[in-house]
């Protein structure tokens, strides 16, 4: 003879769908001779995992006077995250606005073409060469990394500013 029976069951799942918890409360069941109690399961899936930033170099910075032109290259070693995109600009000398051919070669190297014929003012250089910046920015699918160069003459830039995450 069935007595009385009580069954209880909890759905719990967290915002955004990363983590779900799925909780079974205690079943009991009574007959004259027979008690049997369910403790609690409980099942959680981890959120993903965000790999370490990339590793960015100091853009590199190679004068090549046949060309008249200055080349800039960045190394950035992959973590995870998928292949990097690079978004690369200058910002041209403030006294010498039209000094400003600029172009991406490939993904990690740009060119930035100062000749006379180019627009550029050589009367207007300082000792790191023509006055504007170079300045790349590295995306993945977890960051966001940046780094400048300042100047036309060989040399290597600071240090990379510190990734962020996106």
């Amino acid at each position: 003879m069935l007595i009385g029976a009580g069954v209880g069951i909890a759905f719990a799942v967290s915002g955004g769908g990363k983590k779900k918890t799925v909780a079974q409360v205690s079943t009991t069941t009574t007959t004259p001779t027979t008690t049997t109690t369910t403790n609690a399961t409980t099942t959680t899936t981890p959120a993903a995992t965000v790999p370490a930033a990339p590793k960015v170099s100091p853009v590199q910075a190679t004068f090549d006077q046949n060309l008249r032109a200055t080349f800039y290259t960045i190394n950035v070693s992959e973590q995870g995250g998928g292949p990097p995109s690079y978004t690369w600009k200058l910002t041209p000398p403030k006294a010498d606005p039209t000094c400003n051919k600029f172009s991406t070669v490939k993904p990690s190297k740009a060119v930035w073409h100062h000749s006379d014929t180019d627009g550029c003012n050589h009367a207007l250089m300082g000792p790191a060469g023509h006055l504007g910046t170079v300045a790349v920015t590295i995306k993945n699918a977890f960051w966001t990394c940046t780094a400048t160069f300042f100047g036309t003459n060989t040399a290597s830039g600071q240090p990379a500013q510190r990734c962020t995450k996106v």
